[in-house]
């Protein structure tokens, strides 16, 4: 099975387990009749657009510099999610169409630092710290279409997002966007459970309104905004199921997996003889056996905020003298 197919039917079997959808913002009408308004944050700006549409005909494009310069939804009426903050299965997912990375160095448009980082201005800020990276191409609309010869993954890493609810206070989440893959149509959704965004749990839980930002100079398109609940299992794979190796053979293990709609990351036990311990971290790791003998490797996937039972894969490895 190749990778697209995998990641298709990990996608179906995430949308078999998403229900209980509440809807923030959608393209399917216009923002206006939906009670959303739109603010720049410092340079950045948001307005409603129809260069992309997730469903129906609309998005909101928000082009930003970095985590402090972006655009702000702005809800005429706030969104009460007291209730579904109750149910560690919710989540914000955001439907976002991302820049791209260009396959050559030539051929991205639009690229330049993310700008001086800590200037807050008169924008939403909780105090973070962060630093700029370089940008990528800028995806549609005023940016241009996305480079010839783009891959599939974004150019961007993080996306941040600031949410102000109706008794003042602030929370924020940094959304990993970094291996998202996109559909056909270039859509890559994105989310966070409610519990996992910083001090939403000290708030009213009332949105009034979201602010998005980037870590890179990038336009993004936001096709909708929903509050679903996830219970979809953490699924993962390695790329070996058993090896027969010379002793100091260097081995890369690579691990595929999914977490619904939140991301999936990976751990590593290279000998379950001492129990299963994290000896490495990261999807791609490599491992040399010093000694000669039967070895079993354990794979482990996690949800990136921990709320979701880990799935274990076994791998079987010879090491021959």
């Amino acid at each position: 099975m190749n990778r697209n197919h995998t990641y298709l039917s990990l996608c179906a079997l995430a949308l078999a387990c998403i229900s209980g959808a509440q809807t923030l913002y959608a393209g399917t009408t216009p923002a206006a009749n939906q009670g959303l308004t739109f603010r720049s944050w410092g340079s950045g700006s948001a307005k409603e657009t129809d260069e992309a549409a997730f469903e129906g005909t609309l998005s909101v494009r928000v082009s930003s510099r970095n985590y402090f310069q972006g655009g702000i939804l702005v809800f005429g009426k706030p969104v009460d999610l007291a209730s579904a903050f109750g149910d560690k299965s919710n989540l914000l997912r955001f439907a976002l169409k991302l820049p791209l990375k260009a396959a050559t160095s030539g051929g991205a448009r639009g690229g330049g630092k993310g700008g001086a980082i800590g200037a807050g201005g008169d924008g939403p800020s909780t105090g973070g710290t962060a630093s700029g990276s370089s940008g990528g191409s800028l995806a549609g609309g005023e940016g241009g279409g996305a480079a010839a010869g783009a891959s599939e993954l974004p150019a961007l890493s993080q996306v941040r997002i600031v949410i102000t609810t109706s008794d003042g206070k602030k929370s924020e989440a940094m959304l990993d966007v970094s291996t998202s893959l996109a559909d056909n149509r270039g859509w890559s959704q994105v989310g966070i459970p409610l519990a996992a965004i910083h001090g939403f749990d000290k708030t009213n839980k009332t949105v009034q309104s979201i602010a998005i930002s980037c870590d890179a100079l990038a336009t993004v398109y936001v096709g909708e905004v929903k509050i679903l609940s996830d219970a979809t299992p953490v699924y993962g794979t390695p790329n070996h199921v058993e090896l027969n190796l010379a002793l100091g053979d260097e081995v890369v293990f690579r691990g595929t997996g999914s977490a619904g709609t939140t991301p999936a990351i990976f751990a590593w036990d290279f000998d379950e003889s001492d129990g299963v311990q994290v000896d490495a971290e990261g999807a791609v790791v490599r491992r040399k056996f010093r000694k000669a003998g039967s070895y079993v490797v354990t794979m482990i996937t996690k949800d990136a905020y921990g709320l979701k039972p880990p799935h274990m894969s076994k791998i079987r490895v010879t090491v021959n003298p």
